[in-house]
This record gives structure tokens, sequence and C-alpha cells, in this order.
């Protein structure tokens, strides 16, 4: 008399009893993505990450001792000092700037303001959700004026940090 079987999620009937140790097993076996199981899903998704390293290895091996012993270019130097002087339009990209960065910490205030007024009236209503949405809201604001009141020194002093060398 045979065992009863189960339907398993892929279709197949799985037997039931002693013999369920087996096939749970050969499931495990099935899907590790080896050669010998070409058919699995799991082996077609495994085996091109496995050729690419493979691939890559063999690359850096064949091409490694070339890159390494390529004699450094030699180039003049190239030097810059970036001014606005005598640019067309250059007042203009100023006064831009200017104005994108008004425009950045009016909607920096106004999600301070909105994430708060969101923060205030959900915790009071209970709705914690909510709640931790506005305080989201309002403290990206306040990161929001912190970058636009720091960009320009940490512009300045990045360019001035890598010309000093």
């Amino acid at each position: 008399m045979s065992s009863p079987a189960v339907a398993s999620s892929r279709g197949r009937r799985r037997p039931r009893g002693p013999d369920a140790v087996s096939s749970v097993t050969a499931d495990r076996c099935r899907h590790r993505g080896s050669p010998k199981d070409a058919g699995s899903s799991a082996f077609h998704l495994e085996w091109p990450a496995v050729r690419a390293r493979r691939l890559c290895a063999v690359v850096a091996v064949v091409l490694g001792p070339s890159l390494l012993a390529a004699q450094p270019a030699w180039a003049d130097d190239v030097h810059m000092t970036p001014t606005g002087a005598g640019a067309p339009g250059s007042a203009f990209v100023q006064k831009l700037i200017n104005w994108l960065g008004q425009y950045g910490l009016w909607f920096a205030l106004a999600a301070m303001l909105i994430g708060g007024a969101v923060y205030g009236v959900s915790t009071y209503g209970g709705n914690s959700y909510q709640g931790s949405r506005g305080r989201t809201v309002a403290l990206a604001g306040a990161a929001g004026a912190v970058i636009i009141g720091l960009a320009p020194t940490v512009i300045n002093l990045l360019f001035h940090a890598a010309n000093a060398g």
C-alpha cells in the first residue's frame, strides 16, 4: 500500500511519511544551481554570475602583468583658475544661484512647518505612523537648510584643499 501524497507548491505530488525526508533532501539538492541540474530556475540565475567571476579572474591574470609593465604617459600639467570675470552672463548665473538658494531655503522652511504640523496633529490624534512621517519631513527640511547653508563653504573648501597640493 502506498503512502498518501501531498501537493507541493510546484504542483508535484510529494510523498508523505518516511519518504518525505528524501523528497525534501532531493528538493534542496536540486535547487543549488549545480550544472547537472540545468533545468532548475535557480541554476539559470546563479550560473552566469559564476561565469562572470571566472572571466574576470582570467582577464586579471592575462592583462595584469602587461598593465603593470606599462610606462606612465608624460604630459604637460593642466592649470585652472576659475573666475567669472568677463564671462558672458556671469552676473545672471550668480543671480540665478542666489535665487535657487533662496527658493531652497523657503522650501526647507515650508517642509519644517508642514512636517511639524503633521507630527503634532498626528501624535495628538494617536496616529503614530503619520506622526513619524511628519517628523521625518521636518527633519528633512532642517537637513536641507543645513546643506544649502554649507554648500558654498564645502565647495570652496574642497576646491582649495585640492589646489593646495
